[in-house]
């Protein structure tokens, strides 16, 4: 509540953006896991994730390498892990690139030049936590005429072990993931991303340079409604 509150006050004056951004809504809800599943059937090395046998502690040893490694690195990887965990569609890989790019704590949250310069350095960063399949799906990638290649939890297991409650007593604890702060975390992102616009650059082409313009836009306001449906529960 206090976040929705927060987002009321705000004098965000480039929000009619989000009408602008938005003419054609392509929304389609599809399920993660398809993808993940496709994966896991068809790539080898991806075989051990099938075996439910030590894959908690194969992510445990690979959030506690993460944790232990360059700060850079561990944040990038915390914010990946977020947005993959909690993300209310499938993400690109070029989408990605640009969410490690994201601090709001910083006035403007998005810098460009943080952005992956290639996006498959998600892959080093998150370890095996992460993994990339080709989406011939979704109408959207042709609207955008972006990458097909989509970024997924590696596993069901990994997302059960970044919220499980004990995660936060243990070496992986700056990895842990509650509904609430990560949804919070996603909003105030998605507006620091859409805040960096001026009028002037929505031009033909907005949404190719862009990636996570039209994501920003569409559901900065579901993850609000999160934030507002764990408010309820609590209450």
């Amino acid at each position: 509540m206090e976040t929705l509150e927060t987002i009321a006050g705000w004098r965000l004056q480039n929000l009619h953006l989000l009408s602008r951004i938005c003419l054609q809504s392509v929304l389609v809800d599809k399920d993660i896991q398809r993808y993940i599943r496709q994966r896991l059937a068809t790539d080898k090395n991806l075989q051990k994730w099938t075996k439910d046998d030590g894959v908690r502690q194969e992510i445990k040893s690979i959030l506690r390498d993460r944790a232990n490694g360059i700060e850079a690195d561990s944040e990038y990887a915390i914010r990946i892990l977020r947005w993959l965990t909690f993300s209310a569609r499938p993400l690109s890989v070029n989408k990605i690139a640009e969410v490690v790019a994201i601090d709001t704590k910083r006035d403007p949250a998005f810098d460009r030049d943080k952005v992956l310069e290639d996006p498959l350095d998600a892959l080093h960063i998150c370890s095996s936590l992460v993994t990339i399949t080709v989406n011939n799906e979704h109408d959207d990638y042709e609207l955008e005429g972006v990458s097909r290649e989509i970024v997924a939890l590696a596993h069901y297991s990994v997302k059960e072990y970044l919220i499980l409650d004990r995660i936060w007593t243990g070496e992986a604890a700056k990895y842990g993931m509650r509904d609430d702060v990560c949804h919070d975390a996603m909003v105030r992102s998605c507006l620091g991303y859409l805040l960096q616009f001026e009028q002037s650059e929505l031009h033909p082409g907005f949404l190719q340079v862009f990636r996570l313009a039209r994501y920003s836009a569409e559901y900065w306001i579901s993850h609000a409604r999160k934030i507002g449906e764990q408010t309820e529960e609590m209450g």
